[in-house]
């Protein structure tokens, strides 16, 4: 394996390689031989019966199986042109060279076949035969006329005429000229017979004299079949089989009408002379053949009147046993060949292709080693480009341009000869984009050059989940041009070079020519090389020109006269051919006209056909390019018909990467029109199968030439047309309007399997008189899924394009047309599919077909689809934790939409629940909608950092084509989005350490880190422009920020008290500005009109000048507002003019300064952040924000707005969008993960503000640090605890469906519970100080019951507090009648819920328990039989008081003083458990310290006396304990703390209690667990936490089960029978059903 893995690396290296390395696709090719009539029957049967079968087994392998048979639906042995032998031979290489395994199979009858003339003579043969043939002139002259000298021919040939060009009607389509048609074909098979024998009996005589050879005559005398068996069998007996059939009594059967068919005949006599070859042929097969590819004979009698028939029993088993053997051998031969079954496959070969870059690598190789073949002369570019390139100062890359067909590609190719020539150890890359699918998206490129690199220099290779992030991959590709440059210096011969031709040719997807991904500064060592066309479309060329040094940038100039000469030459040299002189005038004519490679390889291709005599007058060229390859397409259709032509053609630049030559075959035998055209003058030889012949396409495929490509689509090898302008001439000439529907149409048709698996389609064909009948087109079967984990590539892949395309282009949407409502009903809208998509490709590919069918043509249930799959993407994506499955995330978002859609989405969400339900393990399946729905709030997730934000930067145009958002990361990568497309534009790894603070102006964005860097970038052209370090910043800095100038031209970076400035293009360190050592800066610094103005924490303002430096004015607090003896710091500055300040302190005091002036003030109150919009202001102050408006010179306060329970974090208004808009928007962020959106609409001269908020969004998961405007509707938040920020839109979406639920329920750990029967929800109201009862039987759609106010109750400190005390606890009885809770301030409370009988509630009861605002409830529990609850009052710091209250009448029953028991610490969890005691009760008591204290209370009348109780203490946690959980007989406990580690008790004896395991979490986000229940056979236990997830283990295994992922901090779990009810912080409610592998098969 070493030595295989070092030869694999020097081939990535870009070294040349073996041609065997080109075996790039896995193909079993096989060319069949036979002769034309006599195994006609067999041939049929293999169609049949045996060639199904094998391509069903080479599909399951991932193989490609192809037949090739020239002789099927043949019945004229000879073509026009005399090609059909050469074709064959042709073909038999292609299959030795192609086929992975068995290539060639023979069947030989009791007839030597047809004996071809030869298509062209040596002029020395033929002067031979002329002068030893003894021939009359007759025959000479007859020999002349048809065989005429060509002296373009190198040697001299005569050359065999086309038949057409003597007798005209030969090939003549008209029905109206049949007759003189067939005249003509009868006076050829005259001329042919006197040709053969005049040429077999001179070359005979020749041969006497000894003037030819065996070899020499061979060619004149030798039959088809045999050519192809010498070819085929005899050069590679190992890979090829024959299968001989002899009719043991034919001789007696010699007058049959059916003899002419399986025996040679001259006349009505067998031809002696053919039978005698014959034999002699069969003895040397005899003589040749080995044990392997032993010859299998068949012995079978004659038929009368059929020869072989097959409803004759002995020839119908002849058959059978025939087809079997064929089958059996074939299977063996691939099993031999691919190395199954202990074969002996080509292990080295076999490993490499395993890699999965391979193929890539190959192709580009191949591809390069095409072009160089035919490159000649530039040697003046080429030294241009070299000098450039290798410059030692260059360190940007270097780009090509030139107009399509200048030869760019050509160059580029040349050019990775030449880097191998400048350095001792050359490491070549090279892509040619559009060349093959995986070269047509940059994501895939980059994620094969990251392959390729890593296997080159022996790294590891990112994960799964970095390569499927486009974001990932960019700054991937260039941290490791820096990891291997480094490694190169190491060495003083390695460099690297990267070739990337055509960037032009790239999808835009990703937002390619934007070039983001193009690294601006290479480091050592590595030099990089592209080519693009000059298109101002695209704008590549035009952006790399902004960023790369004029000299980079070189055009590839047109060709002059005498590089296009010595490019004639090389061509014709390489075909053994030349051109007479007026002929050679002709080609460098019409180059002179456009001199430009690709012409001349189009005139070439139609020079190349000229004979020596051809007259001058048909040796005609275009004079453009487009011109030339419309001759070529012309010249096509005149020969092959404009229907195959235009349909075979039309195919495969309609597919979207191509095509498989067996998929053409197979779309060419579906297409009705193609089987009439071919099948004009014969019928088909079988009304049950019809397909078209083969022989058609291998000729036109063989006129197509190089100008038929082969390339790499998803691991096969696929047909493409050789250069664009050729796809882009095919597609205006034969995919236009109906055509085009009709041929995207017939593919998608294929790909569906329509006529597959011996579904039959009805053709008409005139031969048939168009009588409809339906016929088997044994086309290959298309399943989604080959084998288990094995997808169809291919129709994953070309389905939805041509479904899409298929559509009718005047149909509004989808469902209008037939194959719109077929493209919903098996790709958009079908969850296999999906799933095997994404699972085949990546949701990126699955998103793709969305994006492309939505754009064109939308459809509300597709968009649905499309969304909640974004929305889920983060989370499936996910690696390193709990990820839910495709179906589990798509049911759970869009079950909301059941009922509404009934053709697409409906069928769609019944198959994601019967895939969820199609588990064969333990499970989770979601039973209702359970996640956020597409078309809320949450638009986007934006990742890509690899560690949490630290910063943020924005900036907004009008139009949004310089609208930015920039977030800075804790590891120093930064990455740049656009502002409401919400594209990745750049990613940058500048810094080493956190990003502490950017700016962005224009195209400016400047960045500064703890490791003391400052960088500046141009986010047109993603370039660095410069880069700095200020000694002054270091991680524990008081303040800092980084400002940019308007005109980007001055950088100014602020740490602690000191300001510096920097010239960008210098670099720089213009001034230091420092007010004084103890003043440190207070808020971000502005910028403007060549002044910069920074604010100080001890309320000083100060101004200086950019270019000297100087300080032009200050002002303080108390100039300012005279009345101010305080300090407070400067909050927030804005220039408004020369010299012109507002000023606003924290204090909410308000100046409009003018240098030493006071022009205008207003007085507001303290804040800790604000917001302005206008003449609103709004000041957030802890946990309220208050909104004050700003009229002549005064703020008045307007509105107070309260929501959040935590502090405020962040504010911003939101921009309007028109004058006229009388809303504005207020978002506000908060700790709590919270985001509020308050609206304030203008009324008069003021405004009217609600005192709740329109919109309450709790989907960020993290505190809202970042608020970031897009526009009225749009924004983005961010926090410095996650990695992601989110995109949200809110207020109405008109295309948007309500979703019937109760939202942003606030669920807490503990003020809410459900019922033990699922159905009822009891939820505390804080701030109301109500419980609201709800009914959620059809969750996600709750109904409100009731609402019970409990303010008198739980306090009478409300009035004065506003709001109530924390809940401790929230209980509900199981018959759902009494609510109990217990709060904080020690109050606990047991409410009746209202009677639904009588209407009537009863009545309530409370109890305090605290004496004093000191005392307060910890922890409390509702014991398991309702009888008690069980408090812990906590006083001081280490008093905890255990108390047992009496259910019915709240009265303390028990108090123990726990720290009398040696507890240490505070309560912070309380369980309990009777079960096991009858009367007794259990009681699990869980400190902050990681104890669990047992205690036991035996019961005494009606009270637990402490004589009575036992104590027991359980050790094994060293953090917190946050919740403890027992199942239903109390013998098992499971405890949860603020930490990783779980541990699961067992109750030994009914006494001890001991650690049967410990569980742990390996996630990195938030471990605590909140939420503990068992199921109720007490098997397994759920457990919820802050990893936002739940997880079910087995208990006696303490193996993980089933997981779900729920997207916030899950704060409650209730267990009702198999069903799951949980809660998260986000306010959703979820229900799963759970079960077991033994209940899996009741739910399929």
């Amino acid at each position: 394996m070493e030595d295989i893995l070092k030869q694999r690396i020097e081939f990535y290296k870009g070294k040349d390689v073996d041609e065997r390395y080109f075996k790039q696709s896995k193909i079993v090719r096989i060319f069949v031989s036979s002769t034309f009539s006599d195994m006609k029957v067999e041939r049929d049967h293999l169609i049949e019966r045996a060639y199904p079968q094998l391509r069903a087994y080479c599909q399951s392998k991932q193989i490609d199986f192809q037949i090739i048979d020239m002789r099927w639906g043949i019945q004229d042995s000879a073509s026009v042109d005399h090609s059909t032998c050469d074709l064959c031979l042709t073909e038999i290489k292609a299959c030795k060279r192609l086929s992975m395994g068995p290539f060639f199979v023979a069947f030989i009858g009791n007839r030597y076949g047809y004996r071809p003339l030869p298509p062209t003579i040596l002029s020395g043969e033929f002067d031979i035969i002329l002068n030893y043939g003894s021939l009359d002139e007759n025959t000479k002259n007859l020999l002349h006329s048809w065989y005429v000298l060509d002296e373009n021919s190198v040697p001299p040939r005569h050359v065999l005429q086309p038949i057409n060009t003597i007798l005209l009607h030969y090939d003549n389509t008209n029905p109206e000229n049949i007759g003189l048609r067939n005249e003509a074909r009868e006076e050829w098979n005259e001329i042919s017979k006197k040709l053969e024998t005049s040429l077999r009996v001179a070359v005979s005589a020749a041969k006497e004299e000894g003037m030819m050879d065996d070899r020499d005559v061979e060619k004149f005398s030798q039959s088809v079949t045999e050519f192809e068996i010498r070819e085929g069998f005899m050069k590679k007996p190992a890979s090829s089989s024959l299968y001989h059939r002899n009719i043991v009594d034919i001789d007696e059967h010699i007058e049959d009408d059916a003899i002419g068919n399986y025996i040679d005949l001259a006349e009505k006599d067998v031809n002696d002379e053919a039978q005698s070859s014959l034999k002699h042929l069969k003895d040397y097969l005899e003589r040749i053949a080995t044990k392997r590819s032993a010859i299998k004979t068949y012995n079978v009698n004659w038929s009368n009147g059929k020869g072989i028939d097959a409803s004759v029993e002995e020839h119908k088993d002849y058959l059978e046993k025939f087809c079997e053997d064929f089958v059996d051998d074939m299977k063996k031969a691939i099993r031999d060949n691919t190395g199954d079954d202990n074969g002996e496959g080509d292990e080295e070969i076999d490993s490499i292709e395993k890699d999965g870059i391979f193929d890539e690598v190959a192709h580009h190789a191949h591809f390069t080693q095409t072009k160089i073949s035919s490159f000649c002369g530039r040697e003046k570019l080429l030294d241009h480009i070299v000098s450039t390139l290798m410059r030692e100062e260059n360190v940007s890359p270097v780009v090509l341009h030139g107009i399509s067909g200048s030869g760019k590609t050509s160059v580029m190719a040349k050019m990775k000869e030449i880097c191998r020539q400048q350095s001792k150890q050359p490491i070549l890359l090279t892509r040619f984009f559009g060349t093959s699918p995986n070269s047509s998206q940059i994501h895939l490129v980059l994620k094969s050059l990251i392959l390729q690199i890593s296997t080159i220099f022996q790294l590891a290779p990112p994960p799964p989940h970095i390569l499927e992030s486009f974001v990932a991959v960019t700054q991937q590709f260039e941290q490791l041009l820096h990891t291997v440059s480094d490694k190169m210096k190491e060495s003083d011969d390695e460099q690297l070079f990267i070739i990337l031709d055509s960037i032009d040719q790239l999808s835009p997807l990703d937002g390619a020519f934007r070039l983001n991904w193009l690294p601006k500064n290479l480091p050592a060592r590595i030099k990089i090389l592209i080519s693009t066309l000059p298109d101002p479309k695209i704008g590549c060329l035009d952006l790399l020109r902004r960023f790369l040094p004029q000299e980079n940038v070189i055009e590839v100039q047109e060709m002059n006269i005498s590089t296009g000469k010595e490019i004639l030459n090389s061509f014709l040299s390489k075909i053994n051919r030349t051109l007479t002189k007026e002929q050679r005038n002709v080609v460098m004519s019409a180059f002179t006209e456009c001199p430009n490679p690709l012409f001349m390889k189009l005139a070439f291709d139609e020079a190349k056909l000229w004979h020596s005599y051809t007259k001058l007058k048909n040796a005609k060229l275009a004079s453009t390019v487009r011109d030339s390859i419309n001759r070529f397409f012309d010249r096509l259709e005149a020969k092959h018909s404009y229907m195959f032509t235009s349909r075979t053609i039309g195919y495969i630049v309609a597919a979207r990467n191509g095509l498989m030559e067996s998929e053409l075959d197979d779309l060419l035998s579906l297409d009705n029109d193609v089987l009439d055209n071919a099948y004009q003058y014969w019928p088909p030889s079988n009304r049950n199968i019809v397909r078209v012949p083969t022989l058609l396409w291998v000729r036109l495929r063989h006129d197509l030439g190089e100008d038929l490509v082969e390339r790499q689509s998803v691991g096969k090898t696929v047909l493409g047309l050789y250069h664009r302008q050729f796809v882009e001439v095919a597609r205006e000439r034969y995919l236009v309007g109906k055509m085009k529907t009709k041929i995207h149409a017939n593919i998608a048709l294929y790909f569906l399997g329509t006529y597959a698996d011996g579904k039959k389609k009805t053709v008409l064909l005139k031969i048939w008189d168009m009588e409809p009948v339906a016929t088997d087109r044994k086309v290959s079967s298309q399943p989604l899924e080959i084998a288990n984990g094995v997808y169809n590539l291919r129709k994953l892949d070309e389905l939805p394009y041509h479904l899409f395309h298929a559509c009718e282009e005047g149909e509004e949407t989808l469902m209008d047309s037939f194959a719109g409502r077929v493209l919903c009903e098996e790709i958009l809208c079908n969850a296999k599919w999906l799933d095997a998509k994404i699972r085949a490709f990546s949701i990126k590919d699955a998103l793709n077909d969305y994006e492309m069918v939505l754009a064109a043509k939308p459809l509300r249930s597709v968009r649905l689809i499309s969304e909640a799959l974004k929305i889920a993407k983060p989370t499936l994506e996910f690696e390193g934790g709990v990820r839910n499955s495709l179906t589990m995330e798509m049911f759970g978002r869009l079950e909301y939409f059941k009922h509404r859609y009934k053709e697409t989405l409906d069928p769609f969400l019944d198959q994601c629940d019967l895939m969820n339900r199609a588990l064969t393990d333990h499970g989770l399946i979601p039973l209702k909608a359970c996640f956020q729905p597409p078309g809320e709030e949450l638009k986007a997730t934006l990742i890509g950092l690899s560690s949490a934000v630290t910063c943020v930067a924005t900036q907004r145009s009008i139009d949004r084509t310089q609208s930015y958002l920039a977030a800075g990361s804790l590891h120093g990568s930064i990455i740049v989005w656009q502002l409401g497309t919400d594209d990745t534009l750049h990613t940058f790894k500048p810094h080493k350490s956190a990003v502490l603070a950017m700016d962005i102006k224009g195209l400016r964005l400047a960045s500064m880190s703890a490791d003391s860097s400052i960088y500046v970038f141009n986010l047109d052209t993603g370039s660095c422009i410069n880069s700095f370090w200020d000694s002054n910043v270091g991680e524990m800095v008081e303040f800092s920020s980084v400002v940019i100038s308007q005109d980007g031209g001055v950088v100014a970076s602020c740490v602690g008290n000191k300001t510096s400035i920097w010239d960008v293009t210098s670099g720089k360190n213009l001034h230091v500005l420092e007010k004084n050592p103890q003043s440190v800066l207070s808020c971000r610094p502005v910028m403007e009109n060549g002044q910069i103005v920074c604010g100080y924490k001890d309320g000083s303002v100060v101004c200086w000048t950019i270019d000297k430096g100087k300080e032009e004015f200050r002002f303080n607090q108390r100039r300012a507002m005279n009345k101010m003896a305080r300090k407070f710091p400067v909050g927030k500055l804005q220039l408004s003019g020369k010299d012109q300040v507002n000023c606003w302190w924290r204090s909410g005091h308000f100046a409009q300064l003018e240098k030493n002036d006071v022009k205008r003030t207003i007085v507001t109150e303290d804040f800790n952040i604000s917001a302005q919009d206008e003449d609103l202001i709004a000041l957030a102050d802890r946990k309220c924000v208050n909104i004050w408006m700003e009229k002549q010179q005064e703020a008045t306060k307007i509105a107070v707005l309260r929501h959040h329970d935590d502090v405020i974090s962040s504010l911003a208004w939101l921009p309007c969008q028109q004058d006229a808009d009388k809303r504005k928007r207020l978002v506000v962020g908060s700790k709590d993960a919270t985001i509020s959106v308050w609206e304030m609409e203008k009324i008069n001269e003021g405004y009217k503000v609600d005192d709740t908020p329109c919109d309450v969004i709790f989907g960020m998961g993290a505190p809202v640090d970042f608020i970031i405007p897009v526009d009225s509707h749009i924004f983005v938040t961010a926090s410095l605890k996650v990695f992601y920020l989110k995109v949200w839109r809110i207020g109405n979406d008109e295309e948007n469906d309500a979703v019937e639920r109760i939202r942003n329920l606030p669920f807490t750990e503990h003020n809410h519970d459900v019922s033990s029967c699922g159905k009822r929800l009891a939820l505390f109201d804080r701030p109301k100080a109500t419980v609201k009862i709800f009914d959620i039987s059809a969750v996600p759609r709750l109904k409100q019951l009731e609402t019970i106010f409990i303010g008198e109750g739980a306090s009478k400190q409300r009035k004065k507090k506003k709001t109530s005390p924390k809940t401790v606890m929230l209980k509900m009885s199981n018959d759902c009648r009494k609510i109990y809770c217990a709060f904080t301030n020690g109050k606990l409370l047991a409410v009746p819920a209202m009677l639904e009988e009588s209407g009537r509630r009863g009545q309530r009861k409370s109890a305090n328990l605290s004496c004093n605002s000191q005392s307060q409830i910890t922890a409390c529990c509702l014991s398991v039989g309702e009888n008690y609850l069980v408090v812990n009052l906590h006083k001081n710091e280490d008093e905890n008081n255990l108390i047992i209250v009496d259910e019915k009448t709240l009265k303390v029953i028990h108090l123990s003083a726990l720290n009398g028991f040696g507890f240490h610490g505070i309560v912070s969890c309380l369980a309990t458990s009777s079960s096991l005691y009858e009367e007794d009760l259990a009681v699990f008591v869980g400190s902050n310290m990681g104890e669990i204290n047992v205690f036991r209370f035996l019961k005494n009348g009606e009270s637990f006396p402490n004589s009575a109780m036992t104590h027991c203490k359980l050790q094994g946690h060293k953090e917190s304990l946050t919740t403890l959980g027992l199942n239903g007989d109390g013998s098992c406990l499971l405890s949860g703390t603020n930490g990783k580690i779980r541990k699961l008790w067992k109750l030994r004896n009914r006494q001890q209690w001991s650690i049967e395991r410990t569980i742990s979490s390996e996630s990195f986000l938030n471990p605590k667990v909140s939420s503990i229940a068992f199921t109720p056979d007490g098997n397994f236990v759920v457990i919820g936490s802050h990893e936002r997830n739940i997880k079910i283990y087995e208990i006696a295994t303490g193996k993980l089960v089933a997981s779900q992922y729920v997207y916030a901090p899950v704060v409650g779990i209730t267990v009702c029978g198999q069903k799951i009810i949980l809660r998260t912080n986000q306010g959703y409610i979820i229900t799963d059903l759970f079960y077991t592998m033994s209940e899996s098969s009741q739910h399929l």
